[in-house]
């Protein structure tokens, strides 16, 4: 089943993402006090962020390009099979809504 990402606030482990209807988003790393922003969108189960200032955790080169798999509240992002974008190290996160 293709993914969505509803705008609202999610968590993986130390980072914490706010995704906003108007298509920005904000990811903190709580633990190491960076953030980053920028613009996503989702099309066809891909999710991609892009625009983005700041840095979350190392190795994350944006834009990222990542398959979304809705799991109730939350999705889970895998590598998309495109070789020019890459998932990064957010390949096998899986994000859990916030209340």
């Amino acid at each position: 089943e293709q993914g969505s990402v509803e705008p609202g606030t999610y968590r993986s482990g130390d980072i914490e993402a706010q995704f906003s209807a108007d298509g920005t988003f904000q990811m903190r790393n709580e633990e190491k006090r960076a953030e980053a922003s920028g613009q996503y969108s989702v099309k066809e189960g891909i999710l991609t962020l892009s625009n983005t200032e700041g840095d979350v955790r190392k190795g994350v080169s944006f834009p990222l390009r990542c398959t979304v798999t809705s799991q109730g509240g939350a999705f889970v992002l895998e590598e998309a099979d495109d070789e020019e974008t890459s998932c990064g190290p957010l390949a096998g996160v899986t994000f859990e809504g916030v209340q």
